[in-house]
């Protein structure tokens, strides 16, 4: 992968290997035209005068610290593109899943499937959700997810909390040097609240909510925390939280309303101990799972983007996610240690409408004779344990270099099974199993990696990154196909893939800021990861198809013209494309053709005021955002003939809107999500790969309505 970025302040050079046993040095050469350049000293200028006009105490306050290069900077000093979402910002909108924050950041789209966000950034994603994984996710520094399809969670986003939450940052771009392959598509880290050695305290708050077409029933919410110092060098923080969201759909084939109900309950843990200023540690744990009742696929064909018509026993789906970590940082006069050793859990299972598929006319009424009309229920489950351990040792050399030094080990045992069930669709019943997988997986990473940025002045610094991995991968495959008429017995099958590799990835990164309201982005991926779906619907696999290019820009305005007010913007355009045709006995795509679920333009405005009221004993606030999702593409299709068909997601614009009155130590939110109630298309159609069927969609969810109330002691 080669990079060329003017990224938020940065001009970048960087060169990315993601073949195993190959480097790919490319090198690419870019021009500023004239306009350009002026128009990047208009917005330097612009940016500096604004600055220069805010009080000190002001821009101290709204200085946000981030952890995006695996040290404390910052915000406006991080030298790669990252977008920071407060805890208190999310739950003041009610934005407690991926697919509502998603739409916040420029450059990131989503694809809904399996009743699961995937985020896309910058246009690179491997579609659909069975690939390995392109964009990374973090909690506090642990790694979640497996590092390969057959793990699970297929690149899900992790559903925590906001009230638990310190902060989310959202790093755009490949991020490979310092997290691995996992993150070549950029990185989300989720930060909770740290223990606190200062005092006593805490929160407990609730809220209640109403979706459009969802009944008469409220959703709730409760979450808690307290923070408890024990002596002066130790402090233990406990919080926990349930939620329940009432459902919207209805199934016009089972009679049941609101069947995509969901509930998320969980807890964490943690405790500090810091006997010295030059040490401590951190122990925690987190338990979250999360049951939903059914799916929130639509049948296009009834005419109502609340109906579906899902085989009965299908759309049920539970994780369940389990994360313990101990974090040991030490000053070494002058040279910061981190130790993170971590192990996590993750069970998950679904069950999904594969009727569609080419699998159940062609195999199903040759194995059950007799009978004429089959549903096919998958049930697909997915569970892996992780440990993993990663050292580093940072540091500066004068004044002008900043250093990290690290290795990092993961362990992962996966397991990971389908059971395809014919069906009766009048009642439910089963007849059998056709298709029975059972794999048992292993894999194991071995990374070193190293960074070094050098500041030349206050606009101009070159960033040097290098990481070096190798992984091995061990797979036992069981299949029992039932091909002949019962009751013969199914074909039984068992093979024992493995494979190693070792990759080196590396970059070179000139960064001159001109302005942090722009960013410029060049993205070349050779031999792209693609995930085929056999003919019958039944099969997949990774494979690498030829490249793709992903480049555009960003830009964004913040501006507070009075005291209170403050008014933000961005645009973000991307052109992500293949630059190859290929073809295979399962996927066809031009030249030319737009990568999966990226729209080329979306945008974002949004204001809030606050201002005291009541003599000062209140502060009152009002906001408001209006967001527009371009036109996306669905995934690739099986043939030439088929091109023309492949999905269309048409834009939309999302309004929402949210006011608040804090007083002493209470907060009461109130907020409307979606206000004009638009059915956004956010996933299915034309051959996806979820339930194969080109009449079901997924919608954005329709307007919401809530009140939150926080209290803090």
């Amino acid at each position: 992968m080669k990079i060329f970025e003017v990224e938020n302040e940065i001009l970048e050079f960087s060169a990315k290997n993601i073949t195993t046993n190959r480097v790919i040095n490319i090198f690419s050469e870019f021009s500023f035209s004239g306009s350009v350049l002026a128009a990047l000293v208009w917005a330097s200028t612009a940016v500096q005068a604004q600055a220069q006009n805010k009080p000190a105490d002001e821009s101290a306050a709204n200085e946000i610290v981030v952890t995006a290069q695996k040290r404390q900077e910052r915000l406006m000093d991080v030298p790669v593109p990252v977008t920071a979402l407060s805890g208190s910002d999310l739950a003041a909108q009610n934005q407690t899943k991926a697919q509502e924050f998603y739409a916040s950041i420029p450059g990131v789209n989503l694809q809904f499937q399996n009743n699961r966000a995937q985020l896309a950034i910058r246009g690179i994603t491997t579609s659909p959700v069975t690939g390995n994984p392109v964009v990374g996710f973090t909690i506090d520094d642990v790694p979640y997810g497996s590092s390969t399809g057959q793990g699970g969670l297929f690149g899900a986003a992790p559903d925590l909390d906001p009230s638990d939450l310190a902060r989310i940052e959202v790093l755009r771009g490949p991020q490979g040097t310092l997290y691995g392959a996992s993150s070549m598509g950029g990185l989300v880290k989720y930060v909770t609240i740290d223990p606190d050695l200062s005092g006593f305290g805490g929160s407990i708050g609730g809220g209640v909510l109403m979706i459009h077409h969802g009944g008469q029933t409220l959703g709730h919410n409760v979450h808690g925390a307290v923070n408890v110092p024990l002596g002066e060098t130790v402090a233990v923080r406990a919080s926990a939280f349930t939620r329940w969201d009432p459902g919207y759909i209805d199934n016009v084939r089972t009679g049941k309303d609101g069947v995509n109900a969901s509930r998320v309950s969980g807890g964490h843990l943690s405790m500090l101990w810091k006997p010295a200023a030059s040490f401590s540690l951190k122990l925690e744990g987190l338990y979250q799972m999360r049951d939903i009742d059914g799916s929130a696929n639509v049948d296009s064909q009834l005419g109502s983007p609340y109906l579906q018509t899902d085989q009965i026993g299908t759309g049920r789906s539970r994780s369940v996610n389990q994360m313990y970590s101990a974090l040991i940082k030490v000053d070494l006069s002058g040279v910061d240690l981190t130790s993170l050793t971590a192990f996590s859990r993750n069970t998950n299972y679904d069950y999904l409408d594969f009727t569609a598929s080419p699998l159940t006319d062609f195999l199903f009424p040759a194995v059950y004779l007799g009978v004429t009309d089959f549903g096919n229920v998958l049930l697909q489950g997915y569970d892996v344990d992780k440990v993993s351990h990663e050292t580093r040792l940072s540091g500066r050399l004068g004044s002008n270099v900043d250093w990290i030094l690290g290795g990092f080990y993961t362990h992962e045992k996966a397991k990971y099974k389908i059971d395809s069930h014919a069906t009766n669709p009048a009642d439910g019943s089963v007849y059998g199993d056709a298709i029975v997988w059972r794999d048992d997986l292993t894999y194991d990473e071995y990374a070193a990696f190293g960074n070094v940025t050098v500041k030349l002045s206050q606009q101009f610094d070159v960033q040097f990154g290098a990481r070096y991995s190798k992984n091995n991968q061990n797979m036992t495959h069981r299949e029992w196909d039932q091909y002949d008429p019962l009751p013969a017995a199914p074909y039984h099958s068992v093979t024992n893939p493995k494979a190693s590799g070792n990759s080196f990835t590396f970059q070179v990164v000139p960064r001159f800021r001109p302005s942090p309201d722009l960013s410029l982005f060049y993205i070349d991926w050779s031999h792209i990861q693609i995930t085929q779906v056999s003919s019958l619907g039944t099969f997949t696999y990774n494979s690498n198809a030829g490249m793709a290019r992903s480049q555009g820009f960003e830009v964004s305005f913040e501006a507070r013209p009075i005291e209170g007010l403050s008014l933000n913007a961005w645009w973000s355009y991307v052109d992500a494309t293949l630059r190859e045709s290929f073809a295979s006995d399962a996927v066809y795509a031009a030249k030319g053709d737009r990568l999966p679920y990226s729209s080329k333009n979306s945008a974002r405005f949004s204001f809030r005021y606050e201002a005291p009221v009541a003599h000062n004993a209140v502060t009152a606030s009002f906001g408001a955002s209006a967001t527009y999702v371009g036109e996306r593409k669905g995934e690739f299709v099986p043939t030439a003939q088929e091109g023309p068909l492949r999905q269309s997601y048409p834009g939309y614009v999302q309004f929402d809107a949210n006011a608040g009155m804090a007083f002493g130590d209470w907060k009461l939110e109130i907020f409307v999500q979606n206000l004009t109630n638009r059915h956004g298309v956010i996933g299915g159609g034309y051959y996806n790969q979820t339930s194969f069927n080109q009449h079901w969609f997924n919608y954005a969810q329709p307007r919401t309505i809530g009140l939150n109330v926080n209290y803090k002691f």
